[in-house]
């Protein structure tokens, strides 16, 4: 079984409620409580210092998280429902290292019923509940797709990528400096609207989070994970689309509290502004999904080229059978990155008319698998695959593999008979 893997890390689910239920749900959650040892509470609020609810989590991390929403949205209104924030490696195994995917969605099903028949018969079964966001996620393991740099120089390589249209980098104002800062220093942060982008090395993110129960770090030692949340709005959109395609072809107690609750005040903030209608869980959490949704942001990102040493990419442009020119435009896009330290950069610091070149120059390379992205000469490395490049052909690998084992079998059966 592969380490490297794409699927999804978190979900969470929304179902509304009526000021009745919401009431009688809370004393549910109250009666458990006391019944066992189990959970504990915590009132969120919101950026305006206002409590949204009450967050129930339990001592030991089982994989889900719930909110009980109670929300004044003005004139006299108020809206309630319950979010579930499920994790779904740890709700199964304790796993807080591996993703899943949609092999492990019944089973998942089965367990937060089971969970949620003991509390109250109001949060209802999973069929019920509508999603209102899911990190999609890729763990790409350096040391099994034979990738001989470390975590931290792939890091390097990867935050020298795009910051796409819509995008910015998440920045904290400093009081010291009096201007925006950008808050982590080795992970890549994203944001838009209905999107965020993270990009880490594992092994250095659970050693960061003191006291964190993943009791074997180590696994994650050569673990780059990308991940790609999606929130409401996001999921809506997505969710119209499949619909469309499918008619066309007719067929644990925070570690930090402030970070956790902060992502249940987004999810629950985004709800009560855009959810109009129930979004469909298992299609959004399909193979085929997390793939699509994986590829199109990584490429966006990281780009699709392999990395070089500026050089070795300057000899392979210079060796195409194509025009002077061509070569040149080609190599000037090469340079440019390396000047200024990244993709972004470049495309931030060009004229008008030399960035429109510069994106066609992008767009080249990647046909070319040449990274604009180069490796710095004193790593002493000259070649590093694109992880995801290396992903798809270690699955191809394996796949080959399990094939010829299958056909093995196929013929020492007949050969018995």
């Amino acid at each position: 079984m592969m380490k490297s893997s794409m699927g999804y890390h978190t979900f969470s689910l929304f179902q509304r409620l009526s000021m009745d239920d919401e009431a009688w749900l809370d004393s549910d959650f109250h009666s458990y409580m006391l019944m066992n040892d189990q959970m504990d509470e915590y009132n969120p609020k919101n950026k305006n210092k206002q409590t949204i609810g009450t967050l129930y989590f339990y001592k030991n991390s089982t994989g889900i998280k719930w909110l009980v929403l109670d929300r004044y949205v003005g004139n006299g209104f108020r809206i309630y429902g319950v979010i579930a924030t499920i994790t779904p490696m740890v709700m199964l195994n304790k796993d807080y290292i591996g993703i899943a995917d949609e092999s492990h969605i019944q089973k998942v099903k089965s367990i937060f019923n089971a969970e949620a028949s003991k509390i109250s018969p109001i949060l209802g079964d999973f069929d019920s509940y509508s999603s209102s966001r899911f990190d999609y996620c890729a763990n790409f393991d350096l040391k099994e797709l034979k990738i001989t740099c470390t975590p931290e120089q792939m890091m390097i390589l990867i935050k020298m990528g795009d910051i796409p249209t819509h995008f910015a980098e998440r920045t904290k104002y400093s009081k010291t400096s009096h201007r925006p800062q950008k808050v982590f220093k080795n992970n890549l942060y994203l944001e838009s609207g209905s999107v965020v982008a993270n990009c880490y090395g594992k092994h250095a993110h659970l050693e960061s989070e003191e006291n964190h129960p993943c009791s074997n770090k180590e696994d994650a030692e050569n673990n780059i994970r990308f991940e790609m949340q999606h929130k409401n709005r996001k999921l809506n959109a997505m969710s119209k689309k499949h619909v469309e395609i499918a008619t066309n072809l007719e067929p644990s107690i925070p570690k930090h509290p402030d970070e956790q609750i902060q992502k249940l005040i987004e999810i629950c903030e985004d709800i009560l502004t855009r959810q109009k209608s129930r979004i469909p869980i298992e299609t959004l959490l399909s193979n085929a999904t997390s793939v699509q949704v994986i590829d199109k942001y990584f490429r966006k990102i990281v780009r699709s080229g392999d990395y070089y040493t500026l050089p070795k990419a300057k000899h392979m442009i210079e060796s195409l059978d194509c025009q002077s020119r061509r070569k040149e435009k080609l190599i000037k896009a090469l340079v440019n990155t390396n000047r200024h330290r990244g993709i972004y950069n470049t495309k931030s610091k060009l004229p008008d008319k030399e960035l429109v070149e510069y994106k066609r120059m992008l767009i080249e390379l990647d046909k070319l698998r040449i990274n604009p992205v180069t490796i710095p000469v004193d790593w002493n490395i000259e070649y590093i695959p694109n992880l995801l490049n290396a992903y798809y052909d270690k699955c191809a690998e394996v796949q080959s593999e399990e094939l010829r084992r299958e056909g093995e079998k196929r013929l020492l059966r007949n050969w018995s008979k």
